[in-house]
């Protein structure tokens, strides 16, 4: 391998061309980054390096006879500088054979440093774009695993405050024994009604107070009553059922959870199970519930059309909601709503006050969320803010230049209208000028045509 002296440094083929990679990649102005591939090289060495021998500009061909006489009268008159390497002794057209990085004919050394500097320089050219990929992936990784957190600690019915959390404490993301709750009695609870496919809320206490008791002594029901009873008893079993199907869901419990609560649900469910022991729910067959959904959309249409009663408008709709939503209260202290108008004056101002810390609370989650978006807005629209203002800042500069211009214009034009104006006079005052001028010429070579002839005569005279 052939090995260049420049300055006292040795410098080898495999570092030019390495240096010339580097310069390519990272510039003139980067030296000390550009050093950072060699292990026995600085910063100025590097530089002194390229600008004196391997800069594309620099000519590497024979001296002729003028540049050969030009040195030799430099040499003479700078005797005492120092002497500098001799480029007549050194074959440079090897430097510009490789213009890329190869790995023929080298040291086992020298392969290592290839393979790094390669690396190396592969790894800086997207390094800004793998940190952004590995940054947004980890964000999304994170946001993945706390909505898997949460369904894992929906599924099993436990509530831990992620805050505060020691660490000792289990984590709950973590694979946790499961003990399985014991079922008194084997029920078919395949059967989902709409709201439990829907997974809407369902309520906390079964009221069953609700059904009419008819005593010996009392009047018969008639048809319509009797049809609210079914109504209502139904209305009961399915409340049950679908109390029961959601416990049932929710089976599995963690050990961490506490025996109370988890012999508090058990119980639960136990009650559920009793009722539909004693009024079991009848199975609808799929024909039969299509039939009824039917009769309820005929019924709609009649209702909608037959009585004149057509869609009703969102205001409309909005005032009926607020009249009826007047009429109930909730009382927090009992966890139930009831009729406005059988409340005391203290459960109203506590049902009031219940609303208000409601309301706060909602308020105060929305500014948080409001203010993450706001946040994730100026991140995201940053770049384009600025640049809207410098073209904003732009476009103000343009008009005051255009106004600029408009007057300097409007100015330009008048003027151009008096001057064209003016140019008639101007050209009868010429004109007039030049006729008295013409005039007065004429009579002055008349006089001066006299005058000669006077001159003449006079020294004829003397004669």
């Amino acid at each position: 391998m052939l090995r260049f002296l420049t300055k006292g440094v040795v410098w080898r083929n495999i570092e030019d061309d390495i240096l010339k990679v580097a310069v390519d990649r990272y510039g003139e102005n980067q030296w000390d980054r550009i050093a950072s591939l060699f292990h026995r090289k600085s910063a100025k060495q590097c530089k002194a390096r390229w600008h004196e021998l391997l800069l594309p500009n620099i000519k590497k061909s024979e001296w002729n006879l003028e540049e050969k006489i030009e040195k030799t009268e430099s040499n003479n008159e700078s005797e005492d500088k120092c002497k500098r390497l001799k480029l007549e002794e050194i074959d440079l057209n090897t430097e510009c054979k490789n213009d890329h990085l190869q790995s023929v004919d080298m040291e086992e050394h020298d392969h290592g440093t290839l393979s790094e500097v390669k690396s190396r320089l592969s790894g800086t050219q997207n390094e800004n774009t793998n940190r952004k990929d590995c940054n947004k992936q980890l964000i999304e990784g994170g946001g993945l695993a706390a909505l898997q957190k949460r369904r894992e600690l929906r599924a099993r019915a436990l509530e831990m405050k992620a805050k505060n959390r020691r660490k000792k404490d289990v984590d709950p993301s973590k694979d946790m024994k499961i003990e399985k709750r014991p079922t008194s009695v084997k029920e078919d609870l395949n059967v989902h009604s709409c709201v439990e496919r829907r997974n809407l809320p369902l309520p906390l206490n079964i009221n069953e107070n609700i059904l009419r008791n008819v005593h010996p002594g009392d009047p018969p029901l008639n048809d319509l009553q009797k049809a609210e009873e079914l109504i209502k008893h139904e209305m009961l079993i399915m409340l049950h059922h679908d109390s029961a199907v959601s416990e049932t869901q929710h089976g599995t419990t963690p050990v961490l959870e506490s025996n109370q609560t988890n012999q508090h649900s058990i119980d639960k469910r136990n009650v559920h199970l009793h009722y539909l022991q004693q009024h079991p729910m009848e199975k609808i067959s799929r024909e039969d519930i299509d039939s009824a959904r039917n009769l309820l959309h005929a019924e709609m249409d009649i209702v909608k059309h037959g009585m004149s009663h057509g869609d009703v408008s969102i205001e409309t709709f909005s005032h009926i909601w607020e009249e009826c939503y007047s009429q109930v209260l909730y009382l927090p202290s009992q966890n139930r709503y009831t009729r406005a108008n059988l409340v005391s004056k203290k459960d109203r101002m506590e049902s009031l006050k219940h609303k208000l810390e409601t309301n706060r609370t909602h308020m105060s989650k929305e500014s948080k969320s409001a203010a993450k978006l706001q946040k994730h807005l100026e991140i995201q629209l940053n770049g384009y803010q600025s640049q809207s203002q410098d073209l904003l800042k732009e476009i103000s500069r343009l008009h005051k230049k255009i106004e600029k211009t408009h007057v300097e214009l409007q100015t330009l034009e008048h003027l151009h209208h008096h001057e064209t104006e003016a140019i008639h006079k101007r050209t009868e005052t010429l004109t007039d000028d030049v006729v008295h001028q013409t005039d007065r010429q004429k009579k002055l070579l008349l006089r001066y045509n006299n005058l000669q002839e006077n001159y003449v005569k006079s020294r004829m005279t003397q004669k």
